[in-house]
């Protein structure tokens, strides 16, 4: 089965949910474990370390660098 290529269709079709809160993501160097008090939305392994997308919230109180706020 093929997908749908029609733009006009696929946008018709969307039903966006916006997902409370505000999302960050946090960096963390290659061997450091996350904390526990963290859920993460994505997480992403690469030789350089591994990014988090957390709540602004878990961040904050774990003390980790937050960047690029966003909403999900």
């Amino acid at each position: 089965m093929a997908g749908e290529t029609d733009l006009k269709k696929l946008l018709a079709m969307m039903t966006p949910e916006l997902h409370p809160g505000v999302h960050v993501f946090v960096t963390l160097p290659p061997d450091a474990l996350a904390p526990h008090s963290l859920d993460p939305v994505m997480l992403f392994r690469e030789r350089e370390g591994t990014t988090l997308i957390v709540r602004e919230e878990e961040a904050r109180a774990t003390g980790l660098e937050a960047v690029f706020p966003a909403g999900w």
